[in-house]
């Protein structure tokens, strides 16, 4: 059992990684926001140990612009604050998967990867 933050806009994915989180994970404290700003209010209470981050995300709630650069700024700051959690980058945005490894992720899935639930599974160790 593991607290997860899940940082996700697109709300089908959100749904999907709701249902197949607690299939990996088994039962856990799951939190799920849609911005890099709200998972900023979820960690000014919460302490999780694992943290999967959508890469193009907006800043706050309501932007219309989500940009990698908000997630990977994210990521950042998840990985100063929490040294030993593990976090995972959910991404179609495969370009940015070394610049994730380089500033702590522990692993970098492709949205669009045929074996998702595998590439998952294996990622969250």
């Amino acid at each position: 059992m593991a607290d997860v933050l899940i940082v996700e806009d697109a709300l089908p994915f959100q749904r999907w990684l709701t249902r197949t989180i607690p299939l990996l994970l088994g039962d856990s404290e799951t939190w799920v926001v849609g911005s890099a700003a709200d998972a900023e209010g979820v960690l000014a209470d919460a302490t999780p140990e694992v943290f999967l981050l959508d890469l193009s995300i907006p800043s706050r709630e309501g932007d219309a612009m989500p940009s990698p650069d908000h997630g990977l700024s994210l990521l950042e700051r998840c990985r100063a604050r929490y040294p030993q959690a593990r976090i995972v980058v959910l991404s179609s945005h495969s370009d940015f998967r070394g610049a994730c490894l380089a500033a702590g992720a522990d692993g970098f899935v492709g949205k669009d990867d045929a074996d998702l639930v595998g590439k998952l599974r294996s990622a969250l160790g």
